[in-house]
C-alpha cells in the first residue's frame, strides 16, 4: 500500500509539473482576433494647412517586414502611370518624407497621374489652430493624401507619405502640405514718417507689401507667374524700391531680378514682376512671396490714394487686393463777425512750424511768430476762398501743426492779423476693414478680390482762438458818425462877423479923434 501511495504522488508531481509546462509549448496567437497583443501603429502627420482644411488619406501599396513592395486595392502599374518601381525609386531619391508633394517638389513623381483617384472620406480629419493633422495607421507602405481648403484660397498637391520598418518597428511620417495660394496680401507696412504716423500726407513716402505664394508647378507644366501693381490715384512709385524675397520662417532671400524680374511702368505708376522661368525653384514652392516697394504721396494730393495689386498663374488663378488710404484735409469758411455770413474776397496763407533740425535753406515767407518759426505749405500761398466763402487745405500731416494767417480782407471787412492755429481732434488714420469676394470662373478656378480701406477717426474742429469750429471770422471796417445839424460853423461865422464889425468900429473912432 505503501508502494502505491508512493507510486501515485510521484505521478502527481509529474501531471504537475507537465501542467505547469504545457503553455510553454502552446502556439503563439497570430496578431487580430483573440490576440492580446496590440497591433503596431504608426502616425502621419500633415503640417502647414490652412486651418479648417479637410485631409484624408488612402493605403495604396504595402511593405512586408522584408521590405517587399506590393499593390494594395487591386492597384496596378497602369493605375498612376508609373509602374511600382518608378514609384519606389521616386520615394528612395526623395528622401522618403523629405518631399512628399507629387510634382515638383519631387520631380521624380511629377509623372503620377491622380486623374479619378479619391481617398478614404472616412479617414476624413479637420486642421486645428496648428494647422495640422495626424493619422494613426497600421502597416508600412505609402499612403497618398489629400487636403482641400474649404475657403477655396490654396490648391494643395497630392502628398505621398512613406511609413517604413526599422529593426521591426513601425517609423512614424511627417509631411508638408504643399501648393499654390490664389490669395494675394497687400498692407502698408510704413506710413509717413514712420510705423506710429497718424496720416498719410502730401510728400510722404508709405511702404507698402505684397504676399503672395510662390508658385507650384507640375514637371513639364508652363511656368508663369506675374505680380503687378498700378498706382491708380494720388501718389507714383519710387524708383529702384521695389524688392522680391522669399520668406521661410526667419529667413529671407533676396530673389530681385534674381528669379523675379522687376520692371517699373512708364511715368512710375505701378510696375510688374515676372517669375523668371529659367530660374524657377521648386524649394521655393508653397513659401511666402514678399514684394515691397515705396509710393510718393503727390504734393497736390488729394481725397484719396489707392492703388492695387494683383497676381496671374499659368493656369488663369490670381487675385486681386486693393488699398485706400483717405488724405486729411480742413476746410474754413470766411464769415461776418457772428458767423451769421460767409464772404468772398477773402485770401489766405498756410503756415507749419519748422522743427528742429528741418532744413529750410532756400525756403522763402518764413515768418517768426511768439517764437516760432513758420514756414508757408507749397500750393497754400494766397489761397482766395471761393464764392460760397470756403478754402479747402488738402493732404495735411496731424502730427505737424498748422497755422493759417489771412492776407487779404473781403471789401469792407477789416483784416484778422493774427496768425491762427488749426486744432485736429481724434485719433487719425485707422485701419475701416476689408471686404472680399470670390468668384469661380467657367475653369473652375477661384478668384478673390479684396479690399482694404482706412479712414481718418476725427478731424479739424477748431480754429484757435474763435472757438466755432472752421469759421473765420472778419469785422465790417467802422466810420466816423454824423449827427446831421451844422456843427461849429455857425459861431465860427458869427465869430468873424464880430471881428469885422469890431475893425471897424476901431477905424471911425480912429478917424473921428484926428478931425
Amino acid at each position: 500500500m505503501k508502494k502505491m501511495k508512493k507510486l501515485f504522488a510521484v505521478m502527481l508531481s509529474l501531471a504537475m509539473v507537465l501542467g505547469m509546462s504545457m503553455t510553454a509549448f502552446a502556439t503563439e496567437p497570430e496578431e487580430g482576433a483573440g490576440s492580446s497583443k496590440p497591433q503596431q501603429t504608426a502616425t502621419i502627420t500633415v503640417k502647414e494647412l490652412n486651418e479648417g482644411s479637410k485631409v484624408t488619406y488612402k493605403k495604396i501599396v504595402e511593405l512586408d517586414p522584408a521590405g517587399r513592395w506590393k499593390w494594395v486595392d487591386g492597384y496596378n502599374d497602369d493605375t498612376f502611370g508609373m509602374t511600382l518601381e518608378q514609384i519606389k525609386k521616386a520615394v528612395e531619391a526623395g528622401g522618403a518624407n523629405a518631399d512628399a508633394a507629387a510634382g515638383a517638389i519631387n520631380p521624380n513623381l511629377s509623372a503620377m497621374n491622380f486623374e479619378g483617384f479619391t481617398t478614404d472620406a472616412a479617414t476624413e480629419q479637420t486642421a486645428g489652430a496648428d494647422r495640422r493633422v495626424a493619422f494613426e495607421v497600421g502597416g508600412a507602405g505609402l499612403y497618398v493624401i489629400q487636403a482641400a481648403d474649404t475657403t477655396n484660397e490654396y490648391k494643395y498637391n497630392n502628398m505621398i507619405a512613406y511609413v517604413g520598418y526599422s529593426e521591426g518597428i513601425l517609423q512614424n511620417a511627417e509631411v508638408t502640405a504643399k501648393g499654390e495660394s490664389v490669395k494675394i496680401e497687400k498692407d502698408i507696412v510704413n506710413k509717413g514718417d514712420g510705423d506710429n504716423d497718424k496720416t498719410v500726407a502730401a510728400g510722404d513716402e508709405v511702404e507698402y507689401q505684397v504676399t503672395a505664394k510662390y508658385p507650384y508647378f507640375e514637371k513639364d507644366e508652363t511656368k508663369s507667374f506675374q505680380i503687378k501693381d498700378t498706382i491708380t490715384k494720388g501718389g507714383t512709385l519710387k524708383t529702384g524700391t521695389v524688392t522680391v524675397k522669399i520668406k521661410d520662417g526667419e529667413t529671407e532671400t533676396d530673389i530681385t531680378n534674381n528669379g523675379f524680374l522687376v520692371v517699373e511702368n512708364e511715368g512710375l505708376t505701378g510696375f510688374v514682376a515676372n517669375l523668371d522661368a529659367g530660374k524657377y525653384n521648386s524649394e521655393y514652392a508653397g513659401k511666402d512671396l514678399v514684394i515691397t516697394y515705396t509710393v510718393v504721396i503727390d504734393e497736390d494730393a488729394q481725397g484719396t490714394i489707392e492703388n492695387v495689386a494683383e497676381s496671374t498663374g499659368s493656369n488663369g488663378s490670381g487675385s486681386k487686393h486693393e488699398v485706400i488710404i483717405p488724405t486729411t484735409s480742413a476746410e474754413i469758411t470766411k464769415t461776418n463777425t457772428d458767423g451769421s455770413k460767409p464772404l468772398t474776397g477773402a485770401e489766405f496763407t498756410l503756415y507749419t512750424e519748422v522743427v528742429d533740425g528741418e532744413d529750410v535753406t532756400g525756403v522763402s515767407g518764413i515768418e517768426v511768430v511768439n517764437g516760432k518759426s513758420l514756414k508757408p505749405v507749397a500750393g497754400y500761398v494766397n489761397v482766395a476762398v471761393g464764392e460760397d466763402g470756403k478754402v479747402k487745405f488738402d493732404g495735411l500731416d496731424i502730427q505737424k501743426t498748422y497755422w493759417i494767417k489771412e492776407t487779404k480782407a473781403p471789401e469792407g471787412y477789416a483784416i484778422d492779423e493774427e496768425y491762427r492755429k488749426l486744432v485736429f481732434e481724434g485719433e487719425g488714420l485707422v485701419e475701416k476693414g476689408t471686404t472680399e469676394d470670390k468668384t469661380t470662373d467657367e475653369n473652375g478656378v477661384v478668384h478673390i478680390t479684396t479690399k482694404t480701406e482706412y479712414e481718418i477717426e476725427g478731424a479739424y474742429a477748431q480754429i484757435e482762438g474763435f472757438n466755432d469750429g472752421l469759421n473765420f471770422h472778419d469785422s465790417e471796417l467802422s466810420s466816423l458818425p454824423s449827427t446831421g445839424g451844422i456843427g461849429t460853423t455857425i459861431f465860427t461865422i458869427g465869430g468873424c462877423l464880430i471881428m469885422i464889425i469890431a475893425a471897424a468900429l476901431f477905424f471911425i473912432s480912429r478917424r473921428k479923434s484926428e478931425k
